[in-house]
């Protein structure tokens, strides 16, 4: 039986068209009305030259920055949505694994004023990865993570654990996808081992809803 990282990374590869669609028809509507504008606000926010967009999907984040004049670099661990972004006009997208990101496999740059991952952050053992964003970070440069809230999706178990998306409700052939829960004070922690100082957190939220719609962090870089 397959790890549910695996899983997980399968899953991508199979929901990726579908994926693709989604967020081209604005379909997903906790990102229309809210979470796409609070993830740009908060990269925007940082007033950064260069960003890197970690697990960009299909590229909705590259273009929106390029067309605020910052230069943005993508990586994804999945083919087809790199090319996605690359078609639409995102440059450059490099494709590469989170792992081949940790071992420092693939040449992505560095000296970024920002990282950011939007809703990219699924797997269970994220530290290494964080340290290896951290690593590509200009001094004084950010990590600008946002992801689902854990009080909001927690369904009455607020512990660390794997759960799974069905994606019910959504258009298109979807296979379910395992993703990894943590709970607020687990993702501090990770960023404080990676290397980080929490700087801000916010909690995205449609103003007729009275649950949160995101969870957003942002690390500042500490020196090394």
């Amino acid at each position: 039986m397959p790890s549910p990282e695996s899983a997980l990374l399968q899953s991508w590869h199979h929901n990726a068209n579908a994926w693709i669609d989604a967020i081209r028809s604005g379909s997903i509507e906790s990102r229309r009305q809210v979470t796409d504008q609070a993830i740009v606000m908060a990269v925007l926010g940082r007033q950064p030259e260069r960003v890197l967009d970690l697990g960009c999907g299909e590229g909705w984040l590259l273009r929106a920055l390029a067309q605020r004049g910052i230069a943005a670099v993508g990586v994804d661990g999945d083919a087809t949505l790199a090319q996605a972004a690359r078609a639409a006009g995102c440059a450059p997208v490099h494709v590469a694994s989170y792992a081949a990101l940790v071992e420092a496999h693939v040449d992505i740059g560095r000296g970024y004023d920002v990282v950011c991952a939007n809703f990219s952050l699924l797997h269970q053992d994220i530290i290494p990865l964080l340290a290896a964003m951290h690593a590509l970070l200009a001094p004084g440069g950010a990590l600008v993570i946002q992801t689902l809230h854990p009080w909001a999706v927690s369904a009455g178990d607020y512990q660390d654990g794997w759960r799974e998306e069905t994606f019910a409700g959504f258009q298109g052939q979807w296979q379910p996808m395992p993703w990894y829960f943590r709970t607020l004070s687990s993702w501090v922690r990770a960023l404080e081992m990676a290397g980080f100082r929490l700087a801000d957190l916010q909690e995205p939220q449609h103003p007729q809803s009275t649950v949160p719609q995101a969870l957003l962090l942002v690390g500042e870089r500490r020196p090394v």
